[in-house]
């Protein structure tokens, strides 16, 4: 199968949609967050990209972090942030610095509640029946593309997985 490919000559940027894109029918919606950095008020050169750091976790709630407590507030429902009462939360202040100096998903779906199938949905592009990971247990196909690769491949990033990844 042929990579995908990116078009624009600038680097891939989440808040201008220029990321690749594959078989899926919508893109996930990305709220900025970034604040004007304190370290250097020079602007980037024109050969620099952007560091991307993607975090995926299962089974976790996003009311767990505190960035998106501030989201819903910040959209007239801060209840939303307290599903399990006011008296029940997690502070998570190192993701939430994360978030507030990079992009936050607001509107994500995964293709699978399984976690195999929806990482390989997730780092190819592909519904899972096409990765050759449609359930748990089973290794993606040599072929499937990854962002990763494109973005190695394209646009010479350093890429690696680390942590849980059932691939």
């Amino acid at each position: 199968s042929a990579a995908p490919s990116i078009e624009s000559s600038a680097a891939p940027s989440i808040e201008s949609s220029t990321a690749p894109s594959a078989q899926s029918s919508t893109a996930p919606s990305v709220q900025s967050s970034a604040a004007p950095s304190t370290k250097s008020s020079k602007p980037p050169s024109a050969g620099s990209k952007p560091n991307l750091v993607v975090i995926m976790t299962d089974q976790h709630n996003l009311r767990t972090l505190g960035c998106y407590r501030e989201h819903f507030k910040a959209m007239n429902q801060a209840e939303q942030g307290f599903v399990w009462g006011p008296n029940n939360v997690v502070e998570t202040p190192h993701l939430d610095r994360l978030a507030a100096e990079g992009a936050l998903f607001t509107n994500f779906h995964t293709t699978s509640p399984l976690c195999t199938p929806n990482r390989a949905s997730f780092v190819s592009g592909l519904y899972p029946a096409f990765t050759g990971a449609d359930r748990n247990h089973r290794a993606m196909t040599d072929d499937i593309v990854t962002f990763a690769q494109v973005l190695k491949e394209q646009r010479d990033y350093d890429t690696a997985y680390f942590g849980k990844w059932h691939l």
